[in-house]
């Protein structure tokens, strides 16, 4: 599954739809499936659409395979976070607007929600770290740093690290509630 973007897509398409099964014995979370289907169908159409494109490894070897199980654990964690992110937005905007429809009752709060996001981020944010370093040492096996770090995929790979490290260190200041 790790040969080609497609089956990267599919892989987290499986671990979206994992992480709501176990999910639904969490009892509060259980209207997690109404953000996350769509996002498991819209990737699951990506990898679809993509299927036979893009770059094929042709030698995966340990570190490839350790890097991409790594980010693909931890891009479904971020996946399951921004759709519990997506709830605690819709529960608060209509809490705003004072306007109790069925979707507020059937929303958890928003304590919960917020804390159903923090630990996929935290659970997230260390796979993710950790595929980064196995990239970094198959890319030193193989083609080498240099070119490695000119990938797009890696600057967004790095870019995306960064903001998490921020956020989750913003958070533990207390600066960011």
């Amino acid at each position: 599954p790790f040969r080609d973007v497609a089956g990267a897509l599919l892989c987290v398409v499986g671990l979206m739809l994992s992480a709501l099964a176990a999910a639904s014995f969490l009892g509060p979370i259980r209207a997690l499936g109404a953000f996350l289907v769509p996002l498991a169908a819209l990737l699951a159409w990506g990898g679809w659409w993509f299927a036979g494109s893009g770059p094929r490894w042709s030698e995966p070897g340990v570190w490839l395979f350790l890097h991409g199980g790594l980010a693909l654990l931890g891009c479904g964690a971020f996946a399951v976070a921004s759709c519990a992110a997506a709830m605690y937005l819709v529960q608060e905007r209509q809490i705003r607007s004072r306007r109790a429809g069925r979707l507020l009752e059937a929303l958890p709060s928003l304590e919960a929600l917020d804390r159903f996001a923090v630990v996929a981020v935290r659970l997230g944010f260390p796979l993710f770290s950790l595929s980064l370093v196995a990239g970094l040492a198959g890319a030193a096996q193989g083609e080498g740093v240099v070119r490695w770090l000119r990938e797009p995929v890696v600057t967004g790979a790095l870019l995306t690290w960064a903001l998490y490290a921020a956020v989750l260190a913003l958070r533990r200041s207390g600066r960011l509630e």
